[in-house]
């Protein structure tokens, strides 16, 4: 085991290393997140004027672990759709006030409160763009996907948020996917 931690890079040692199941979750969620993404048929029209494809980690009070998953998402993300990534950290108040077509999707690094989550859920659907949280119950709240932890690591969709949003994700992920309705 030491050998193959040691030749992952440093600031995504810790990631592997992860006692918590909150980041263990979130390691997981990170890889659903890229699938999902590349999953969404309208991506492209989220490209930006300078041909890039920006990716936010949502925060509340720490970045610090969105520090660290932004490393593991932008080594993912090299070039999406002929267009150059982006990932940038954010608090979520900051996120909320970004127009929607800049956003190509969202990924939550923080348990929010009911409130902060309700504001999100309700722009990720107004402003249609993917909206994933590694949180268990979030899917339940309205956030598009997320993932379910049972005999196997499966994506978990919910639909009504997709219906509501818009936004059309590939069918092979959605018979993968645990649905919520």
């Amino acid at each position: 085991m030491t050998l193959t931690v040691l030749s992952v890079p440093a600031p995504v040692q810790s990631l592997y290393l992860a006692d918590g199941y909150g980041q263990h979750r979130a390691y997981v969620g990170l890889k659903l997140f890229r699938t999902l993404v590349t999953s969404d048929l309208g991506l492209h029209e989220r490209i930006a004027q300078d041909q890039t494809l920006v990716f936010y980690l949502i925060h509340v009070n720490s970045d610090e672990d969105a520090q660290l998953y932004r490393q593991v998402l932008a080594d993912s993300f090299e070039q999406l759709q002929n267009a150059k990534t982006r990932v940038e950290v954010v608090t979520l108040e900051e996120l909320l006030a970004l127009p929607g077509k800049q956003i190509a999707g969202a990924f939550i690094t923080q348990p929010l409160n009911d409130d902060e989550l309700k504001a999100l859920v309700a722009k990720s659907i107004a402003e249609p763009f993917v909206l994933f949280s590694p949180f268990e119950g979030d899917v339940e709240q309205g956030v598009l996907g997320g993932l379910s932890v049972q005999a196997t690591v499966r994506p978990y969709i919910n639909l009504r948020t997709l219906k509501r949003s818009g936004l059309n994700i590939k069918s092979f992920y959605m018979k993968v996917a645990i649905q919520y309705e």
